[in-house]
C-alpha cells in the first residue's frame, strides 16, 4: 500500500464524502456499538481518521474518560482534532499502524473502522497480538472491516455497489474466516463475525484475561547494560504522564542513541500514586555512560513542562552490567 496517498487532501476528501453516505457503513457502526461493554473507560481506536467512530463510541458510552485515536494520514489527523478540539479526555495520536502500537497503556476496549485492511497479512496478525495485550480483562475488540468476498464476481458487486468499480489498489483484502482463525491464534475469546454485508464485516472478540506462562527462559546474549528507574506518578495523572513520558522519553532515546536495545515497564497501583518500574537494555555500559547530561535535562524539562513538577517522583535509579537471562510470559 503506498501510504503516502493519505497525505493527499483530495484523496480524504473523496473517501470521506463518498464511504460516510453508504448506509452499510451505518448498520456496521450500530451493530459495533451494541458489542461494546455496558461499563467503558478508556477506549482505543486504531486508524481513527476523522474521528467518527470515536464520536459514536462516546456518545453510546458517556462516560468513558479517555479515547485515544491513532492515524497516519495529517488531513484525517487535523480533523479529528478540530473535532475534538474541546474534548480533553480526547487524544489524537500520529502514528503509522505498520509499526507496533505505542505504549498508551490499557484499554477496555479497541475498536477500527475500515483500517487494517490495508496492512500486509503478517501486519494483522502481529497487530491482533498486540490489541490482546493492550486489552484489559474482558475487554473487547471490534472490528468494522473491508473483508474479502467469497468469489471474484462478488467482490465485482461489492465494489460497485460502494462506488468504487474496480476497488482499490491499496486495499489487502483477506476472508472472515482466516481472519477469526488470527484473531483465535492471538488469543481472543468469542470470537465471531458478529455483522455482514458483502464485503463489510465486523469481527469481535474479548480477552480472556488469564496468564499463560510460556516458561521461555533465555539468556541475553551479548551482555548488556541494564538501568533500572522507579518513578511513583499520581494515579489520577498516570494516563497522560504515560503518554507523555513515551513519546518525550522512549522516542527520545531511542531516536538519539544506537546503544539503546529495549525497555519493559511494570505498574504497581498504590491507591493515590502508581509505582512504575522501568528497566531498560543498552548495548554496553559505555553507551548507557555516553549519554549527553544537557540533553537528559532539557528532555526533563519538557516532561516537566507537560505534566508538571508534582505529578511525579523518582524514586530509585541505578545500573548494572553482567549476564542477564530473561522468561517471556504472555497475557491472554
Amino acid at each position: 500500500m503506498d501510504h503516502e496517498t493519505w497525505r493527499d487532501e483530495a484523496k480524504v476528501g473523496e473517501y470521506l464524502g463518498r464511504v460516510d453516505r453508504l448506509a452499510a457503513r451505518v448498520a456496521g457502526e450500530a451493530e459495533l456499538l451494541e458489542a461494546l461493554p455496558d461499563t467503558v473507560e478508556r477506549v482505543l481506536d486504531l486508524g481513527c481518521g476523522d474521528g467518527r467512530l470515536i464520536e459514536l463510541v462516546l456518545g453510546a458510552r458517556p462516560d468513558v474518560r479517555d479515547a485515544v485515536g491513532i492515524d497516519l494520514s495529517p488531513p484525517m489527523l487535523d480533523r479529528a482534532r478540530a473535532r475534538f478540539a474541546d474534548r480533553s479526555h480526547v487524544r489524537v495520536v500520529e502514528h503509522d499502524l505498520r509499526e507496533p502500537l505505542p505504549d498508551l497503556g490499557s484499554f477496555d476496549v479497541v475498536v477500527s473502522g475500515f483500517a487494517i485492511h490495508h496492512l500486509t497479512h503478517d501486519r494483522k496478525q502481529t497487530l491482533f497480538d498486540e490489541i490482546v495485550r493492550v486489552l484489559r480483562s474482558g475487554g473487547v475488540f471490534a472490528n468494522l472491516e473491508v473483508v474479502a468476498c467469497a468469489t471474484p464476481e462478488l467482490q465485482a458487486e461489492f465494489e460497485r455497489r460502494i462506488g468504487r468499480p474496480g476497488g482499490d489498489p491499496e486495499d489487502v483484502l483477506a476472508p472472515v474466516d482466516e481472519q477469526l482463525t488470527w484473531m483465535r491464534r492471538a488469543g481472543l475469546q468469542h470470537v465471531d463475525c458478529a455483522w455482514r454485508w458483502r464485503g463489510f464485516a465486523l469481527l469481535t472478540g474479548r480477552s480472556a484475561g488469564a496468564w499463560t506462562n510460556t516458561k521461555q527462559v533465555r539468556p541475553i546474549d551479548p551482555p548488556v547494560a541494564i538501568e533500572h528507574l522507579v518513578f511513583d506518578v499520581r494515579t489520577d495523572r498516570f494516563d497522560e504522564w504515560a503518554a507523555a513520558e513515551h513519546e518525550i522519553w522512549t522516542h527520545g532515546l531511542a531516536d538519539r542513541f544506537a546503544g539503546y536495545v529495549d525497555r519493559q515497564t511494570w505498574v504497581q497501583d498504590l491507591g493515590e500514586w502508581r509505582r512504575v518500574s522501568i528497566v531498560i537494555a543498552w548495548r554496553t555500559l559505555d553507551d548507557w555512560l555516553g549519554i549527553d547530561h544537557a540533553w537528559l535535562e532539557s528532555v526533563e524539562a519538557s516532561l516537566v513542562a507537560r505534566v508538571g513538577a508534582d505529578t511525579y517522583r523518582l524514586v530509585h535509579a541505578g545500573h548494572e552490567t553482567g549476564a542477564h537471562w530473561f522468561k517471556v510470559s504472555e497475557y491472554r
